[in-house]
């Protein structure tokens, strides 16, 4: 007697093809690797610039870089996805190197500016809504057809763990993960006759440079009141590559199945200290 369930297969990924928003450093670099570990296809999306400080000189070259030590099957594209007219053109240049069709979309792309309410800049404000939320409108846009051409396909969208337990300091940030995740419901339904996937990934305190641009001022009077308010970060954070793993492993779920929404924390595993940083 068979054992139940045995039948059921993971979807092998091989010979797929991927698009990745912010994949340069942190979680969408670590995302592209997981997934060029499966024979992906992938297509590196970042910033001409999106690096860590102190490399002012070799800003622009960070993203090729990181495309060429993960071999023939990643490609650097340069684009801001905060600029719809750099979204066309960076979805143009995809299309042509996956012949017209895209099997997965990962919406990574995030930024997150410090500061009370009273006291964020317009151009703080915009910046965050102009990349979490409208480039993620603007690359699903793009994307659809390229998804429908390939017979379905998957998007996912990173959010945060600040939507259900929001942050004092980054009310903005949290507020475009939840337009996200809302956005995101409305896309599953909507791309459900095509057959395409759609996840919501929420995810705790990983160990990236996320938020290395931070103003150290605000950052230190931010740190004390989280601490004090017992807000997750202060005993440890994930690996950015268990998260490339969490969303490989979502996408090699047999098609009839869609993890609409998951959430990954640190345990009490996590390191306080990280291994590296990207």
């Amino acid at each position: 007697m068979s054992e139940a369930g045995s039948h059921i297969t993971p979807r092998s990924l091989a010979g797929k093809t991927a698009l990745v928003t912010g994949a340069s450093r942190g979680l969408g670099l670590a995302i592209a690797e997981a997934l060029v570990e499966r024979d992906v296809r992938v297509a590196m999306l970042a910033r001409a610039g999106d690096s860590d400080p102190g490399e002012a000189t070799n800003k622009t070259g960070k993203l090729a870089e990181e495309a060429a030590r993960l071999g023939e099957r990643a490609s650097a594209i340069q684009a801001d996805v905060a600029d719809p007219d750099s979204v066309r053109s960076a979805f143009a240049e995809a299309a042509k190197l996956f012949d017209g069709r895209l099997d997965i979309l990962v919406i990574n792309a995030g930024v997150a500016e410090l500061a009370r309410v009273e006291d964020l800049a317009d151009h703080e404000l915009t910046a965050q809504l102009d990349t979490n939320l409208l480039g993620a409108m603007y690359c699903c846009r793009e994307a659809v057809p390229l998804l429908r051409a390939a017979k379905g396909g998957q998007v996912v969208m990173i959010s945060s763990t600040t939507v259900n337990d929001p942050y004092p300091w980054m009310t903005v940030y949290a507020a475009t993960k939840a337009a996200l995740e809302n956005y995101a419901v409305s896309l599953r339904r909507e791309l459900a006759e095509q057959g395409t996937r759609v996840t919501v990934l929420r995810c705790g305190p990983a160990w990236t440079n996320f938020n290395a641009s931070w103003d150290p001022e605000r950052a230190q009077v931010a740190y004390q009141e989280w601490e004090a308010g017992g807000y997750p970060g202060w005993a440890g954070a994930m690996d950015p590559a268990i998260v490339g793993l969490t969303v490989a492993r979502t996408l090699e779920l047999p098609e009839q199945a869609c993890a609409e929404l998951l959430e990954i924390d640190p345990t009490a595993a996590a390191p306080t200290e990280p291994a590296s940083r990207t």
